[in-house]
């Protein structure tokens, strides 16, 4: 085998039958590694708070607990209040709502029952679909806060098995990185998290200012949307334009100004802090990472890109781009002294 040895070609038979395995499992089983790894994010992104709280002597176990039942409560007073205020604009949009060229007719009773005798198995089928596809949304969501606690309570184990199978003259400049990456993961996560709310926010103030109904609902699909780069805010601007083409075209106008206006805050002002200050990866990494997981994955490899993109740009400039340095600057001076023995 060209000056192959048969314990070498035996290696590189098992590492390349160990890529493609590895490849395959990537692809089958995408989804589970997906929320695995969100779930270890979070705890990651959690993990301050309770080592903030362990000083106190509060088990890490409650200490994430804590913080899930502290989010609990946010969210059902967030939902008390938008299905209050959802109500009072539905009534108000109800009243209000123009007579446009070719508007909107709302079917009968006769019409809807008619048409749900007609398409009763494709009704079935939906609902059956829309039934499965919650469960598992509810499955993916409970799995992500379980590791999570799983890596807040095991996190130290896992560091400390990671440097004790580490060559020794390694240990120190890997646990640093270590410490760097959960370091820059929670920027990334805080710098995210930050940008969406953000914009909901700024949308929410904006839409209630002009007077279009349910901005309570258009500001949190703004707040989602962002997810998504590029397309994201257009995709946010289209059910707003919907509900302003039931106000006349004065509505219109102003819902167009208020996602302009929001849009160029987020380009000029918000993107360059939270990269700049925040992340501290470039802008244009997110963007690439963004779409490139959304490509594959959906939502779930939107949301995992970010974090996967923090982790390789660390491992490169921090592990790869020194050792190459090295290696590099080892060749040259070998060079340099064959070089003189020469002369």
């Amino acid at each position: 085998m060209g000056g192959m040895t048969a314990r070498q070609a035996l290696g590189v038979g098992f590492a390349l039958f160990g890529a493609v395995m590895l490849l395959v499992l990537l692809v089958v089983l995408h989804r589970v590694l997906a929320v695995l790894f969100l779930g270890a994010v979070l705890g990651l992104t959690l993990s301050p708070i309770a080592d903030w709280l362990a000083h106190y002597r509060f088990p890490r176990v409650l200490s994430v607990l804590l913080v899930y039942i502290l989010i609990a409560v946010a969210l059902g007073l967030f939902g008390w209040y938008a299905a209050d205020s959802i109500a009072h604009d539905f009534d108000k949009f109800s009243a209000t709502t123009l007579d446009i060229p070719g508007g909107y007719q709302l079917p009968s009773g006769d019409q809807i029952r008619s048409y749900v005798r007609d398409n009763i198995g494709g009704i079935s089928g939906t609902v059956t679909n829309g039934v499965f596809v919650a469960a598992s949304v509810a499955v993916d969501f409970v799995t992500v806060f379980i590791v999570s606690i799983l890596f807040v309570v095991s996190r130290d184990h896992l560091q400390r098995l990671v440097l004790d199978n580490t060559p020794p003259r390694h240990r120190e400049e890997t646990h640093r990185i270590m410490l760097l990456l959960g370091h820059r993961i929670r920027r990334a996560v805080l710098g995210l998290f930050l940008g969406m709310a953000a914009v909901g926010i700024l949308v929410y103030v904006g839409l209630r200012i002009i007077g279009l109904p349910f901005p309570f609902i258009l500001a949190f699909f703004a707040f989602l949307t962002e997810l998504l780069p590029f397309i994201g805010p257009w995709l946010g601007f289209i059910p707003a334009l919907l509900i302003a083409l039931t106000q006349g075209w004065v509505m219109i106008v102003k819902v167009a100004i208020v996602y302009l206006v929001v849009q160029q805050f987020e380009n000029h002002v918000l993107v360059p802090v939270l990269h700049s200050k925040v992340n501290q990866i470039p802008a244009l990494l997110v963007v690439i990472a963004v779409l490139i997981g959304g490509a594959l994955m959906g939502i779930i490899g939107a949301l995992v890109a970010i974090p996967i993109a923090v982790i390789f740009e660390t491992l490169f400039f921090e592990a790869f781009e020194p050792w190459w340095q090295r290696r590099m600057s080892a060749e040259g001076d070998v060079e340099g002294r064959e070089s003189l023995s020469a002369d």
